[in-house]
């Protein structure tokens, strides 16, 4: 009996109410402050890009782009084919192209080289894991 009884008082210590919360601490939905930071102004250029839909004529930047690479800007499609060889990837769209090539090998970033005219544009560094869904393919339009 005396077992029961103490089976009993164990069952009902487990299903004891939880306690109440501690009246000192604030309520959520009274006044409280909010930290503001300064926006970073590239923060806020991005945005406001992002949301006015960027410009279509200008190729999207990345990364920051290492002056080997820029110094490819103007080059023809040749002389590009001279100094880097075939590119990984290659898409066409009227005058304009757009080549990919690996930065280095297990890397995903890419060389990315706008071609309008025949004559490099706009290079950018980025992921590339193929054209499906990349933004690049929005310049070629």
């Amino acid at each position: 009996m005396n077992r029961v009884w103490i089976l009993g008082l164990m069952a009902a210590a487990c299903q004891a109410p939880a306690p109440e919360p501690a009246s000192d601490v604030p309520d959520a939905t009274k006044d409280s402050v909010v930290a503001t930071t300064t926006p970073d102004p590239r923060v806020a250029s991005a945005q406001e890009r992002l949301q006015s839909g960027g410009d279509r004529d200008s190729a999207p930047a990345a990364f920051a782009i290492p002056a080997e690479y820029a110094a490819l800007d103007g080059f023809t499609e040749a002389q590009v084919r001279q100094r880097l060889g075939e590119p990984r990837a290659e898409r066409r769209g009227g005058n304009r192209a757009v080549w990919v090539y690996p930065v280095a090998p297990e890397d995903p970033t890419g060389l990315y080289l706008y071609f309008d005219g025949g004559r490099v544009d706009s290079i950018r560094l980025d992921e590339f894991n193929g054209f499906e869904g990349n933004s690049a393919l929005d310049w070629l339009r």
